[in-house]
């Protein structure tokens, strides 16, 4: 990377922490810390958080909230940027029995999980969905909920934020663009309403937003029936998309599955989030982790993206 695009990046770092509040000493080394970083190329050369907060970070839901799961080679603490502590997804390999769709986790099981989880945890537990082809039984919702309970109940954190990955609403796609009113409309809000009881027992609803198509125009139509579904059945509780980088494995498009999408594109998809949910969360695989922070090319997007929050524009 050459210096200038590294001292107008690491200025950016800088100007969050000022915004921020922090000493002028601690945004003088961050900036520091991110010139010599990017100027290596995205190898780290320094510790990749060289501003560990001494207490875990507060979440206050009244702002935007922005979480991430990424893991890239040589990448900054994203903290700095205005993101909230990583947190914890549990997947479903973690609550064991996963050949048992309406089995709950043993209670011993799940306080341990609990017992080592962060602040903000996220339960995917979609599979024994897939293997009743997506229909939310009685006996599956039954589980899913006292799954819930019991996880929130064992959480030595009483202010933690337990959520469930997009299943309190199901993600559809034709649906959606047939548009309010539809008869296929309103199949799927009665799908939405046999998940309603879930809404009880998490913190922020979480649905599953992820491209799948490269037209804006679709997108944004698809996107903001997902949150306005979310929010129907929500309790006012916050909406927490989940976006990712790539396009969708199930794309309707050809060709275009499990790509990485654009720069614009992907700022298309922070501006929809802004203006309709109540923050975003940044999924990523765990293959990605291979992948080098400096030839990730959506992150000066992002970064206009959260300068434009930060100083409300």
């Amino acid at each position: 990377m050459n210096s200038d695009k590294a001292a107008s990046l690491a200025r950016d770092t800088a100007m969050k922490l000022h915004w921020q509040g922090r000493p002028p000493h601690v945004v003088f080394a961050a900036g520091l810390a991110a010139y010599r970083m990017l100027m290596a190329d995205g190898e780290p050369v320094i510790d990749p958080d060289p501003i560990p907060d001494p207490a875990p970070d507060p979440v206050d839901d009244r702002k935007f909230l922005m979480f991430h799961s990424t893991n890239y080679r040589g990448m900054p603490n994203l903290r700095n940027f205005g993101f909230k502590a990583k947190p914890d997804i549990h997947y479903e390999k973690a609550f064991g029995q996963g050949s048992v769709m309406t089995a709950v986790p043993s209670d011993s099981h799940l306080r341990k999980m609990a017992e080592e989880s962060s602040q903000v945890v996220v339960l995917d537990i979609e599979n024994r969905l897939k293997q009743n082809e997506w229909q939310m039984t009685p006996s599956i919702l039954a589980m899913y909920e006292r799954t819930l309970a019991n996880f929130k109940l064992f959480h030595p954190d009483r202010k933690s934020k337990v959520c469930l990955y997009g299943t309190t609403t199901r993600r559809e796609y034709w649906k959606a663009l047939r548009g309010e009113g539809s008869s296929d409309y309103r199949k799927w809000q009665a799908v939405n309403d046999g998940r309603a009881t879930l809404v009880n027992h998490v913190d922020y609803l979480m649905p599953s937003c992820y491209a799948l198509t490269n037209d804006k125009k679709d997108f944004e139509t698809f996107f903001v029936a997902q949150i306005k579904e979310a929010r129907r059945t929500g309790q006012g509780k916050p909406v927490i998309p989940f976006i990712w980088k790539y396009y969708h494995s199930a794309a309707v498009v050809d060709g275009i599955a499990r790509t990485n999408i654009k720069p614009d594109m992907w700022r298309h998809i922070l501006d929809l989030c802004h203006e309709h949910a109540d923050g975003l969360f940044w999924w990523s695989i765990q293959a990605e982790k291979e992948e080098k922070w400096a030839d990730l090319d959506i992150w000066d997007a992002t970064l206009d993206f959260i300068k434009d929050v930060q100083t409300g524009q």
